[in-house]
């Protein structure tokens, strides 16, 4: 089964550890969900698990070998990564910007197949972005530039998906859509991890939580075991009251001490 692993890993930026010693295990068929306040190290982490972040102690392994000894056109195949924030200088195009994804499937010059162009299609409609494909990508809101950066990510076709605060721009009816994506995505057999500090998104998608405060592991499991009222008053510094809404799902709510 294709899992993705961290082993006692610590990040420091600008000489302070932002990331202590935190281990998990992410597995296929898994939505797991970083959760925790501003500065708890939730996009350091991320960014370690998905490569692109320099670990001082510990490492990170896919399918048990370390990402550091996986070449990273390899890796590019098979995990994507999504940053909260995308700055893209030049007008290209959604439908260019999301065929990108498939770039680390072909060979240098290499044009798009048959496979490729559906990838790119079928990416465009998860996200809702069709209609914007012959848009310049500097001329969207931040909310619309966010689901094209998904769908680059979804035509990649990977095994694992990685999204960095995935709906922080995106206003509800998106927000919905794009986790149900994850949640779909993790059904189908990927790996999916996102952060976010919206403990009622958790509790609804989410198969597996992890609380983090100040770079560390406040609790690891499933979100009944984890998001206790004790927990989240613990880490957000906020009494946190658990409630259920007329449809009977649980969510929870928030009142200052």
């Amino acid at each position: 089964m294709t899992q993705l692993d961290a082993s006692k890993v610590g990040v420091s930026l600008r000489g302070r550890r932002v990331v202590n010693n935190v281990s998990l295990r992410s597995r296929a068929g898994e939505l797991t969900a970083i959760i925790g306040p501003n500065g708890a190290g939730k996009t350091s982490l991320v960014r370690a698990l998905a490569g692109l972040q320099q670990i001082d102690t510990g490492k990170v392994t896919f399918d048990g070998i370390d990402l550091i000894a996986i070449p990273r056109r390899k890796l590019a195949r098979r995990l994507a990564f999504v940053p909260q924030n995308t700055l893209l200088p030049f007008a290209f195009t959604v439908r260019e910007v999301v065929a990108t994804g498939r770039n680390p499937h072909l060979g240098r010059f290499q044009r798009e197949g048959a496979t490729d162009r559906d990838k790119i299609e079928e990416a465009l409609e998860l996200t809702d972005t069709v209609s914007l494909v012959n848009r310049p990508i500097t001329e969207l809101s931040g909310g619309e530039r966010q689901r094209v950066m998904i769908a680059r990510s979804l035509a990649t076709d990977a095994a694992a998906i990685l999204l960095d605060e995935p709906t922080a721009s995106l206003d509800p009816a998106h927000a919905i859509g794009v986790l149900e994506i994850c949640q779909s995505l993790s059904a189908a057999g990927r790996i999916v991890i996102l952060t976010t500090q919206d403990v009622a998104i958790v509790m609804r998608y989410a198969d597996r939580v992890v609380l983090m405060k100040s770079g560390s592991i406040a609790g690891a499991g499933s979100c009944d075991d984890v998001l206790t009222d004790s927990a989240l008053q613990r880490v957000f510094g906020v009494r946190a009251v658990h409630a259920h809404a007329a449809s009977g799902e649980q969510t929870v709510l928030f009142q200052r001490r």
